[in-house]
């Protein structure tokens, strides 16, 4: 595969370079200011990037704009605009985005996307919807507290719910909100990746829960998934072996587990087998990795049984 310099090269050499160069030159966003930049110079608003109100978009324009689009196969999104270092880390505003959604009705911005990594501060938090058409199937969302309340957030994936429904194969989602709000964030996740019963790979943000019925359904998972990863802050060892068994109930055929086990209550804590007995139904695993601050203790047999549970295991 080239680089991005030799792909720029090879795209003035002749017709048909151009094309298979450009196609590998847009196949990757690390924003969406090279794509926007297309339509003209952007001026950084309060709002976010947007065009100067005195430039006409004519039809030609709005071709070449979709004729790059359309390239697109992967995007990172970055709404940082508190913390700017690189020009390419601001947003795109609301205004522009709906103007571009208008001529692009029925087949959305970024028609073949197949992965989008959104990281978001406060602007772009209901962007992502203007960017979910029916090809993607790899979603990343970080979302910052002070991007949106748990409500926000509430409302957002019951959106993209009717979005993506059945589609995605990959959901990573982080968050920094308050353990307060865990439960409220648990159940709002849960019922959009019930939704998502294809998902072969999940990872969780980390949960703060102290209710048992909120920890089982925050790991109840599709029964396809094949990768899982999650974090648990503050929790007991029966909590622990409570979510680790609706996990393992729900997604039999997982192939790689990492939990991570945090906080302060339980560190030093002395965990045995029995504290994770439901790894040992994964016969298929090939990378298993509980993490934390916290002793294991195993006796001689107890590591001959994960041996022949585990045959397959790489790490």
């Amino acid at each position: 595969m080239l680089e991005q310099h030799d792909c720029a090269a090879a795209s003035v050499v002749c017709r048909r370079w151009s094309e298979v160069a450009l196609d590998e030159l847009w196949r990757s966003l690390p924003s969406l200011l090279p794509l926007f930049e297309l339509l003209g110079p952007l001026d950084d608003t309060h709002f976010g990037c947007d065009l100067d109100p005195d430039i006409v978009l004519t039809a030609k324009s709005w071709d070449t704009f979709k004729s790059y689009a359309a390239r697109v196969r992967s995007l990172t999104y970055e709404d940082d605009r508190e913390e700017v270092e690189d020009e390419d880390d601001v947003s795109i505003s609301a205004g522009l985005i709906m103007r571009t959604l208008i001529v692009h009705s029925g087949e959305g911005i970024l028609p073949n996307l197949r992965t989008v990594r959104w990281n978001v501060n406060h602007l772009g938090l209901n962007h992502i919807l203007a960017f979910c058409p029916s090809s993607l199937e790899r979603m990343s969302l970080q979302i910052r507290t002070e991007a949106a309340s748990v409500d926000e957030l509430k409302r957002l994936l019951s959106s993209l719910t009717s979005s993506l429904i059945n589609r995605l194969k990959f959901f990573e989602f982080r968050a920094d909100f308050f353990p307060d709000d865990n439960a409220l964030l648990s159940t709002a996740l849960n019922n959009f990746i019930k939704t998502q019963p294809n998902l072969l790979e999940l990872q969780l943000p980390s949960y703060c829960i102290r209710d048992q019925a909120i920890v089982s359904q925050a790991y109840h998972v599709p029964s396809q998934l094949r990768s899982f990863c999650g974090e648990l802050v503050d929790t007991t060892r029966q909590m622990l072996r409570m979510a680790l068994d609706e996990l393992i109930r729900s997604a039999p055929s997982l192939r790689r587990v990492v939990l991570v086990r945090s906080g302060n209550d339980f560190a030093g804590e002395t965990l045995r087998l029995a504290d994770f007995t439901p790894l040992l139904q994964l016969s298929e695993a090939d990378d298993i990795k509980l993490c934390g601050e916290f002793q294991l203790h195993l006796e001689p047999q107890e590591i001959q049984k994960m041996g022949q549970a585990w045959t397959g295991l790489v790490t």
